[in-house]
């Protein structure tokens, strides 16, 4: 980073300069001018008289965007100069500035370069003298000019001219330092006679960075609030439907949920751990206007130019009570230079399942294990059955279908319903193409994607189409006055079996592998009905989203660069139109059987959903820098912002003809329902941020919002924080650590914010309902209206305060980069049923702002990029580690009793209660001798306690197991066994380049999670769920017997697993699941064609790539339990691995 030099430095400094001004800002953000502009787009105005030249070098950088590089020891930055220049080309204006010097100047690479060839050595030692030489280049190669090369403990030195080369008289045994602005000093040995060949690493790449943070950018060395930035590498070249999906791993402690592997399922977004009781997501913020997750996760990836995470309370007091839980922040991409650029992005990826259920289909296996299941209740197969399956097993060519003696029939095929169902591939493609540019007066970019995904269902149709579109334009309309538009239009439309639901994950499971899907005839089976009839004919479901959205901004400059004034106003319309049909789907018992019918009553179907945002935002923007040190922001703004949705819904049964599914061609009962709601909010806010010489940092947020959401005397609230940070390494005591440690700051921040996300739109209101009773009189069904509920009279805000410590630091000349933080989280008056009432009220207990909760947790982020040669080329290489972690507690609730069943204070969200597995009884005797398991036994004595089944631990020893009371004081013989909360989320990646080629690496996962399977999980426990399920390879190879007594399932024992909170199903420490996890994210190989090939075809760039998602994952699983970690319980669409091939283009 560059540093001014001390007034009282006994030493001379030969430094580089950069100006600094608020449009150094800018320049990181990529709006730098391409090398291979010409410089007759560079046109300037300069009218100044008197002035020092490091003012008009700032000036011209202000106008042109070029960064401007220069030794203090060659140019005279106090120097005064006089110009009058009105739009008059660069050349003209740099010529003037170096009259009557010995100055020269280039060009290139978005900078200009001041050099001057004359300087020669001041060293009058008469050591022996030897003349070096040498080129200094950068990391691609390039000749870098004016870098400063002087030899060590001296004023001796040299810039490097056009072409990076560089000769200077030294003493023999002394050390050159080269050093340049944005690269890290090197100190080089000198060797007489020999051309040194010298590459320079960029350096304080971090702390340059701009960081986009609520209505304006900072520099993240000057930050002194938990701000994250997400690398755009995560999104690109990824065959992923959603956003959200490449997001996770990606920062600390931004926890993503992906939901399911549906293509339009929307992960949702977490950062920092539990929120409140009442739930609380991070506020969304796309181009400066508010948006939801789903938006979000819709969005064109390659239009993402910039990610910020808002963390602490600090960052994201701007935005008021809906950021109380972090904000994510949004920035789309605009031109990077003047000339034309269009950009074409491609893959095609094949996809399959990353799991799938590991099931026994041998008839003969199937049928006896059923029977045994089923005792002592019945039996599932006739003797006469169970011979018939064996013979089938041994020859499978017998026919599956068998004829009972009373002419029913009986099905003994191995069919794999799992393995029926899904496909073993499918296709998926990702299309964007944009097209950018500027001059002084206009930039604009357009972009345009398409994405298909082919679903995973064998049967049926299953098929998703998203439509992004994007024009955004700005106009310089003066010199003082900017005007933009940036609109997105986002369509899509997903097709589906109505079927496809969570009852389709459920049943998939239970259908016998005895049953097959058709009968010899051509009909369906009730089991292939109740599936593949059901996907294939059962009706259809259609869904249609459409996202407009438009955001006009403008943005006058008072005093330039001192006082400016922004305003925009954004209008957003979201429309979900479904509409679907359920059909009944015949089925026979047998060949040449009577027909029966699924769903026997057919209907038709439709929702629609009606959402518009309108957005209108101004604010005031003040900057100044005093006396080089002493620099203030100030920012006050005004926001509004209005709400209103109309949702719609009608059905009705009795389809007069399944062609032409309609509710109108559907003679039965019809229900119609209809839902308005709307919400507003008013803002102000505002912002105080001081520097002190780069030092000492200062800033205060505070917002005053108010809500619709409660009542009239409660409904605005005051949102302030303030934060400090301490620049460490800038103070000179630190110098001699600055070899190891090149940066240090230290940060504390507190705020308290609002919350007024809450599961009720109007929680103040006492509702009604209306509905037609069911007795009939006069012919008619008259109406009635049900009796309120009771409302709290004083509801308000949940309030959530923040304490954040952080610390920031740099080693080893910046290649290592780390942030940490900790934090305390506060979430007070969650609205919850207050005290309990007399049972005689007649209506459920209010809500009150009657709960506390705390979160506490941490994060760490490190970085590590260096470079070296590998072949003669620079190899370049990166490593990136993040992880976090947090734990929630109830402080106060209403529960006097204790009771288990509810909140209590000292309650960690997540705990699981259960009960200790001391094993397998061994014998009949072990039996007797032992506690009384009745209580947790699913039906006690049928059949009764034996060898093999289940050992629970008398904790409290009272001879018997049991829950007790169920409270705090008497739990019995359960205890605290694990927590079901995602615990140290993590992320890996590493990433290299050489010669054209890159690979990048990135590994995601959880380190401690506790999962328990309850009794729906039928993919775990199989049939000791249900006797009449599919039947695990867990099952079948590992459940106890005398000869294997140490197995991981108990005998085989009907419905150990059939009700939650006994049997198996009442947690306990044997089979609580370890469910963390380590998934390979993604990995990409990538080849970029050289420039050499690709410009004689007008191709700037072309590269080639492979890229996997999800390829493959560790866990702590039971090894029978195939089910994706993330996808627990397989109630889910499944998630899949991608393997895409692709194609970047640049034109």
């Amino acid at each position: 980073m560059n540093k001014e030099k001390r007034k009282d430095s006994p030493k001379k400094e030969l430094k580089l300069q950069v100006p600094r001004t608020v449009k150094v800002m800018t320049l990181a953000l990529g709006l730098s001018v391409s090398a291979f502009a010409t410089t007759d787009a560079y046109k300037v105005n300069l009218n100044v008289k008197n002035v020092s030249v490091e003012t008009v070098l700032e000036s011209i950088q202000q106008q042109t965007g070029l960064n401007i590089a220069y030794s203090s020891q060659i140019v005279d930055k106090n120097r005064k100069v006089s110009l009058n220049c009105s739009n008059v080309d660069i050349t003209v204006a740099m010529n003037k500035i170096i009259k009557g010097t010995t100055l020269k100047y280039e060009i290139k690479n978005g900078k200009i370069y001041l050099y001057d060839t004359k300087v020669s050595s001041a060293n009058t030692n008469q050591q022996k003298k030897i003349l070096v030489k040498g080129i200094v280049r950068d990391n691609n190669g390039e000749a870098i000019i004016g870098a400063s090369v002087i030899e060590k403990g001296t004023t001796n030195g040299t810039v490097t001219d056009m072409d990076g080369k560089f000769s200077l008289t030294t003493d023999s045994n002394n050390l050159l330092e080269i050093s340049f602005l944005g690269y890290t000093t090197q100190t080089i040995k000198i060797v007489a006679g020999k051309t040194l060949n010298i590459t320079m690493k960029e350096s304080s790449e971090s702390l340059n960075e701009v960081v986009v943070v609520g209505y304006g950018v900072q520099k993240k060395v000057d930050l002194s609030g938990s701000v994250a930035t997400v690398s755009t590498k995560v999104l690109n070249n990824r065959s992923v439907m959603t956003v959200g999906q490449a997001l996770q791993g990606s920062a600390a402690n931004l926890n993503v949920s992906i939901g399911s592997g549906q293509a339009t399922d929307s992960p949702s977004f977490n950062i920092r751990g539990v929120t409140s009781i009442n739930g609380g997501e991070p506020l969304v913020v796309i181009d400066g206007v508010v948006s939801t997750a789903s938006e979000l996760n819709r969005m064109n990836p390659s239009d993402i130019g910039n990610i910020s995470i808002l963390k602490d309370a600090a960052s994201a007091a701007i935005y008021g009570s809906r950021a109380a839980f972090g904000v994510i922040l949004v920035t789309t991409k605009t031109a990077s230079q003047e000339k034309l650029t269009i950009n074409y992005n491609n893959n095609f990826a094949m996809r399959r399942l990353s799991c799938a259920s590991d099931i026994i289909t041998d008839p003969y296996d199937v049928t006896t294990i059923r029977n045994a299941m089923y005792y002592p209740w019945g039996t599932c197969y006739t003797t006469e059955q169970v011979e018939y399956a064996k013979k089938r097993s041994e020859d499978p060519t017998i026919s599956p279908f068998y004829v009972n003696p009373d002419g029913n029939y009986s099905y003994f095929e191995n069919t794999d319903w799992y393995g029926e169902t899904y496909k073993n591939l499918s296709f998926s493609t990702n299309h964007t193409i944009d097209i950018s540019g500027k001059t002084d007066k206009v930039d604009y970019y357009f972009s345009a994607g398409y994405s298909f995904q082919n679903g995973m269902i064998k049967v049926g149709t299953d098929k998703f189409n998203r439509y992004n579109i994007r024009s955004k334009i700005n106009f310089k309309l003066t010199d003082w006055w900017t005007l933009g538009n940036n609109t997105s239009f986002v369509t899509s439309d997903y097709e589906s079996p109505y079927y496809l639901g969570k009852s389709f994950y459920w049943e998939v499971n239970r259908c016998s592998p005895l049953d097959p899907i058709y009968n010899p005839d051509g009909s369906y089976t009730k089991a292939g009905a109740s599936i593949f009839g059901k996907l294939q004919d059962g009706g259809h479901w259609n869904q249609q989203k459409t996202t407009l959205t438009t955001h006009f901004s403008t943005q006058i400059d008072i005093l330039k660069d001192v006082l400016w004034v922004n305003g925009s106003f954004m209008y957003s319309s979201n429309k979900n139109n479904e509409d679907g049909s359920i059909l009944s789907v015949p089925y026979k018992k047998g060949p040449d059987t009577p027909a029966f019918y699924i769903d026997n009553v057919s209907s038709a179907n439709l929702n629609n959903t009606n959402a518009h945002t309108a957005t209108f935002d101004a604010y005031a923007t003040f900057h100044k820098k005093f006396n080089k040190k002493h620099d203030f922001t100030a920012m006050v703004g005004f926001n509004q912002e209005s709400w209103r949705s109309k949702y719609s819904s009608a059905s009705r049964s009795e389809l007069i003809t399944d062609a032409l599914p309609s509710i109108n061609l559907a003679t039965g009962d019809m229900n119609v329902s209809q839902s308005i709601n709307t919400l507003a909010l008013r803002s102000i806010f505002g912002r105080l941020n001081y520097i002190y010489n780069n030092k000492y940092i200062l800033a205060f947020n505070g917002r005053y919002d108010g809500t619709s959401r409660f009542p009239s005397n409660s409904r605005f609230a005051f949102n302030p924080s303030g934060s400090a940070a301490w620049v460490v390494s800038e103070e000179r005591f630190f110098e001699p650590l600055k070899d190891v440690v090149s940066f240090l700051k230290l940060r504390f921040s507190y705020g308290s914010l609002g919350n007024q996300s809450l599961s009720s739109y109007y929680p103040y209101l006492a509702t009604m309902s209306a509905r037609k009773t069911s007795q009939i009189l006069d012919g008619k069904q008259p109406i009635s209206i049900s009796a309120p509920g009771l409302v709290s009279g004083n509801l308000t805000w949940e309030k959530v305060t923040t304490a954040d410590w952080g610390l920031d630091f740099n080693l080893f000349d910046n290649r290592l980069t780390a942030t940490v933080d900790a934090y305390i989280r506060r979430t007070k008056d969650m609205l919850t049923k207050g005290v309990e009432l007399p049972s005689v009220l007649g209506t459920s207990v209010p809500k009150e702002n009657a709960a506390d909760l705390k979160t506490t947790g941490w994060d760490l982020t490190l970085n590590w990029r260096d470079q070296f040669k590998l072949s003669g080329k620079p190899f370049n290489y990166g490593l990136s580690f993040n992880i976090g972690d947090s734990r929630s507690w109830i402080t106060k609730f209403a529960n006097t009793t204790g009771d288990l069943d509810d909140y209590y204070v000292g309650y960690e969200i997540g705990t699981i209660w259960g009960l200790e597995t001391e094993g397998f009884f061994t014998s009949q005797e072990d039996v007797d001798k032992h506690a009384d398991q009745s209580q947790v036994d699913p039906y006690p004595g049928t059949p009764p306690m034996a060898a093999g089944d289940i050992k629970f631990k008398d904790l409290n020893n009272d001879n018997k197991i049991n829950k007790g009371s169920w409270t705090l004081d008497d739990h019995g013989d359960y205890q605290i066994i694990g927590n079901s909360r995602a615990r140290y989320n993590f992320g890996f990646t590493a990433n290299a380049d050489w010669n054209g080629f890159d690979f990048s690496i990135f590994i995601q996962g959880i380190m401690k999670k506790d999962y328990y399977p309850g009794s729906s999980d039928l993919y775990f426990w199989g049939v000791y769920a249900q006797p009449w399920t599919n039947i695990t390879k867990g099952n079948y190879y590992d459940h106890w017997t005398e000869e294997n007594p140490n197995a991981y399932f108990p005998r085989f024992k009907s419905y150990q697993a059939y009700i939650n909170g006994r049997g198996l199903a009442a947690p306990q420490t044997k089979y609580l699941q370890n469910a963390a996890y380590a998934r390979l994210k993604n990995l990409t190989i990538g080849y970029t064609l050289p420039v050499k090939w690709t410009s004689k075809i007008n191709i700037s760039r072309a590269r080639v790539f492979f890229s996997g998602d999800n390829m493959l994952e560790i866990s702590g699983l039971y090894k029978y339990y195939k089910m994706d970690p993330e996808c627990l319980g397989g109630q889910m669409y499944p998630l899949q691995r991608s393997y895409s091939f692709g194609l970047n283009v640049t034109f």
